[in-house]
């Protein structure tokens, strides 16, 4: 029996290149390719895309999902295209060609306009608590087992390290391993640049400033694109808070993470949302930003304990013949059932209040 022999499939994966001259320097290329992430700006707000298709001539991308708060941009309007590179977070201004709602938003772009490089900072940094792996490089004389700490905030150059390895100096080459939820994991070599105590002297935590002076350009891209992902999402859940701004009917209690003092004290709730909570402390404590706190709050559903609460905003003010601290305090990550109980408890204390004391932040 005589087999036929069917010819080989071939994907052609089409580019289209863009140029943009970079001050005082040669020009840079930088490409698009089919199923890549870019981020869109428009009148309405930004929202990350993905290049549906490519040309010589125009670029094909997803539209803002139905239900958002952007509207589809129409025939004739700008639009402003960040563009992830090896290079940092290049932008074009372009003109929509046309755009459709219907089966699904697109829209097709023409006329790009190279307008520069984001200069804001070098890399874009997202404040986010991940736990981070990492070991002295095998050169080191100090080479050992893997570590566990945290990250007080993350970019693709680098990275701010939370832990209580007080055998760090700067210069040390560490090599990590950070897995970010929904992209997937990297693996930089890393110089520590900084060195800082956390909170009150004498404080076991210390802050690692960690410059990455070995990634891949993958591993570039995959943190950018987990970086702008993680703040669209943190935009559209701080939408949704609900939040109460008022003298909150609910008892709280404090302790600061690694402090010799372990005993909790007593604060009063001034605002409080699924996102933090601003409290008035009329003790002498000395807060600073970036210190770390455990909170207890005392809900309808019982009380809930949030660990690795961290201090943002911090006002004095006199109050009769003493001084009130308010303390703004943000929660990174609060798991499911606290979110859920701090959220029943604020719409519940709306529903029996509708003369506006809440509202939604």
């Amino acid at each position: 029996m005589t087999s036929l022999m069917e010819p080989p499939i071939v994907v052609l994966w089409r580019q289209v290149v863009f140029w943009g001259k970079k001050k005082q320097s040669a020009t840079i290329p930088v490409t698009l390719q089919l199923n890549d992430r870019v981020l869109v700006e428009t009148e309405d707000g930004k929202y990350l895309s993905r290049v549906e298709d490519v040309s010589c001539e125009r670029i094909l991308i997803a539209g803002p999902l139905e239900g958002s708060n952007i509207d589809v941009p129409r025939k004739g309007k700008k639009v402003v295209i960040n563009v992830f590179s090896d290079a940092g977070l290049r932008r074009f201004e372009a003109t929509v060609a046309q755009s459709t709602s219907h089966p699904l938003p697109l829209l097709s772009l023409v006329n790009f306009k190279y307008i520069g490089i984001l200069q804001r900072r070098q890399h874009v940094r997202l404040n986010e608590r991940v736990t981070v792996y990492y070991k002295r490089h095998p050169n080191d004389e100090k080479n050992g087992d893997w570590r566990t700490g945290w990250t007080q905030d993350i970019s693709a150059g680098g990275l701010r390290l939370e832990t209580s390895d007080d055998d760090m100096t700067v210069g040390d080459i560490l090599e990590i391993e950070l897995s970010l939820p929904g992209e997937g994991t990297v693996m930089p070599v890393g110089r520590v640049a900084r060195i800082s105590e956390i909170g009150s002297r004498g404080s076991s935590l210390l802050s690692i400033g960690v410059q990455f002076i070995g990634i891949l350009p993958s591993e570039v891209s995959l943190i950018s694109r987990y970086i702008f992902r993680r703040q669209a999402e943190i935009r559209d859940f701080r939408r949704n808070i609900v939040r109460l701004r008022s003298n909150t009917p609910v008892r709280a209690w404090y302790r600061v993470e690694g402090a010799r003092e372990k005993s909790w004290r007593e604060a009063t709730v001034r605002d409080l949302g699924q996102g933090g909570l601003r409290m008035e402390v009329t003790e002498t404590v000395r807060f600073t930003k970036g210190q770390c706190l455990e909170v207890r709050l005392n809900l309808h559903s019982g009380e809930k304990v949030v660990g690795n609460c961290e201090v943002v905003r911090i006002s004095h003010e006199r109050a009769g013949t003493g001084k009130t601290c308010h303390v703004g305090i943000k929660f990174p990550a609060l798991d499911g059932a606290t979110r859920a109980a701090i959220q029943e408890f604020l719409l519940g204390l709306s529903e029996e209040k509708p003369g506006g004391e809440s509202q939604a932040a």
